[in-house]
């Protein structure tokens, strides 16, 4: 069961509070849903770099790639970003909420989608680490 508390908050049945944006993500406690396109060796990247810490989830190391990439790569425009593939999944990623507004900052600033950036966080990030 969920409940429009305001037109804009919502709360289930198991009493978790979402906030609706006009872009369609929803957030709860102070992380966001975000949609990516992502092809599955991206994901299994992810998966990889999740699985080498015992408590790590997948969640972290999307939060670990965009905060990395804010701080190394986004700091001025940034010109090449990279586009998902045909093959690529649509995935959900719960981001930090704090990481994701910086997102949309940057992505209205270099004129691309908020997924554009994310997705060349992942695979930027990922680079980085050997792992794809």
């Amino acid at each position: 069961m969920i409940a429009a508390v305001d037109g804009k908050t919502i709360i289930s049945a198991w009493g978790y509070q979402w906030q609706h944006w006009s872009t369609g993500s929803m957030a709860v406690n102070k992380r966001t849903v975000q949609q990516v396109q992502i092809p599955p060796e991206v994901h299994q990247g992810v998966k990889l770099l999740a699985g080498q810490k015992a408590d790590a989830t997948m969640n972290e190391v999307y939060d670990q790639a965009v905060g990395w990439f804010l701080k190394s790569r986004a700091k001025k425009s940034f010109n090449y970003y990279l586009a998902s593939t045909k093959r690529g999944k649509y995935t959900s990623m719960w981001i930090d909420t704090a990481l994701l507004d910086r997102v949309r900052v940057i992505a209205a600033r270099d004129a691309v989608s908020i997924s554009r950036v994310i997705y060349t966080a992942l695979v930027l990030y990922l680079e980085d680490k050997d792992v794809i």
